[in-house]
């Protein structure tokens, strides 16, 4: 009987730059895109979005007490992951939803294996959490659901990156220069695949003035496919130097974006008004 041949994993380029912003050209099987063996960083800059978090209070703080390692009741190929879960790794990550509930499910699978990993109970509230490193997930009081995801200080590096000794970039980072916004937008922002940030205060003043309308989550995939295929025939017209510049979109109803690039900084579209406008103001 001939044992069939078991077909070699596909290899993909890695979409991964390393620290000095080169990108990797090796290639790689791994679902998440990474080799593994550069830097593993999504931009070839630092890019840290501002992803408002719930500050517990003293009180609830102080409601957590350690219960030693990860819990043998932990069955990380079996754990459920919230939207929230996934949205929160996904905006400060800038990764894809899917990219995100992947990573998470090999982030409980180390944290429940990591002789480091301390586990946390939090009986008032039914909560139980692990935490390695500066990072937390955060579960329900059985283990059977990740319901909340936490970097702590990691403003940019994933647990993937960090386990494997890749150094921070964050001493380039102003923490003046962080955007404002909820997380689930950055998490949508990401999957549209612009070749640059939108901020939160372009895209909902674009809304606005076009729209007529206020961006919220429940529309929100109706108005960035927009804004983001707007935003790529602007771009195309940026010659990728440093410096302030209003890019138009060249649709039928055009809307001039202001790009801005500072030294060692991801570019980003800040804000967007009609060229009338701006034509206006100069």
């Amino acid at each position: 009987m001939l044992v069939p041949k078991q077909a070699s994993p596909r290899l993909n380029p890695c979409t991964r730059y390393n620290s000095d912003g080169s990108r990797c050209t090796q290639l790689t099987p791994r679902l998440d895109g990474w080799c593994g063996n550069c830097h593993g960083f999504r931009d070839p800059e630092p890019a840290f979005p501002h992803v408002p978090s719930r500050r517990p209070s003293s009180r609830r703080h102080a409601n957590w007490t350690p219960t030693g390692g990860a819990p043998d009741e932990l069955d990380f190929g079996d754990v459920a992951l919230t939207h929230r879960a996934v949205t929160s790794y996904a905006a400060h990550h800038r990764c894809t939803s899917d990219e995100a509930a992947l990573e998470l499910k090999s982030m409980i699978e180390d944290f429940a294996l990591h002789p480091y990993t301390k586990s946390w109970s939090n009986e008032e509230d039914a909560l139980r959490s692990l935490t390695n490193g500066g990072y937390r997930l955060l579960f329900n009081d059985d283990w059977t659901v990740l319901r909340g995801y936490s970097p702590g200080s990691h403003l940019e590096r994933t647990w993937a990156q960090v386990k494997v000794g890749v150094p921070t970039r964050e001493p380039r980072f102003d923490p003046t220069h962080r955007m404002a916004g909820p997380a689930w937008y950055y998490a949508l922002e990401a999957e549209l695949g612009t070749p640059v940030r939108v901020a939160w205060n372009a895209a909902t003043l674009f809304v606005h003035t076009t729209k007529g309308d206020r961006l919220k989550q429940r529309n929100a995939r109706t108005y960035l496919p927009e804004i983001a295929t707007r935003v790529r025939a602007a771009v195309d017209g940026w010659d990728g130097s440093e410096g302030r510049h209003v890019l138009e979109d060249g649709h039928p109803e055009p809307r001039a974006w202001t790009l801005v690039k500072e030294p060692g900084r991801a570019p980003i579209v800040c804000t967007v008004a009609f060229p009338e406008s701006r034509a206006a103001a100069a």
